[in-house]
């Protein structure tokens, strides 16, 4: 895949890497082929495709599953690749959303909200989450769905009531 991806062959290396996905799915370099794969997702503007891949990453390195029972004995790798899920979920959910505010465009601001609840769902407790879950609300009431944002701007001022960045005086 990489060979396709230093051409500019995008979709051919996607291919390859879901290839190489399917024939050992159960690799130490399978954290970073997916890291490859929405590298090219988000190049090729498919952000629908960087969503479902990042629910495959959350299936995978965040939940018992065959990948973590494979490499469960290299607790460092198991610690890297819910990492790379947590930190490929906040950049393209920010990314998305920067993207869909400047343009207007509602499918990426979809897609952050749907990165940003699969974010927060894996990991509640991060610091990033306040920010993520205010993103999140910002984005429910661009869309005018006021319950969803309400329930999400109420728990963002439960998580720093003492002085959030969100909160006003």
């Amino acid at each position: 895949g990489g060979i396709y991806a230093e051409q500019g062959r995008r979709e051919e290396a996607i291919k390859s890497y879901e290839r190489l996905l399917r024939e050992a799915p159960q690799r130490p370099s399978t954290p970073t082929v997916y890291s490859q794969i929405l590298v090219l997702r988000e190049k090729t503007n498919q952000p629908n495709e960087v969503v479902s891949t990042l629910s495959d990453m959350n299936a995978l390195f965040m939940q018992d599953s065959v990948w973590t029972k494979a490499n469960a004995a290299d607790k460092s790798l198991l610690t890297e690749a819910q990492e790379k899920t947590e930190s490929n979920m906040h950049r393209y959910g920010a990314l998305f959303h920067n993207r869909g505010q400047k343009t207007s465009n509602d499918a990426l601001l979809k897609a952050a909200a749907k990165i940003y609840a699969m974010y927060l769902a894996s990991f509640p407790d991060k610091e990033a989450s306040y920010e993520v879950r205010y993103y999140l609300a910002e984005i429910f009431f661009q869309f005018q769905q006021w319950e969803p944002a309400a329930d999400e701007y109420l728990k963002v001022s439960r998580q720093k009531p003492d002085g959030g960045k969100f909160l006003k005086d």
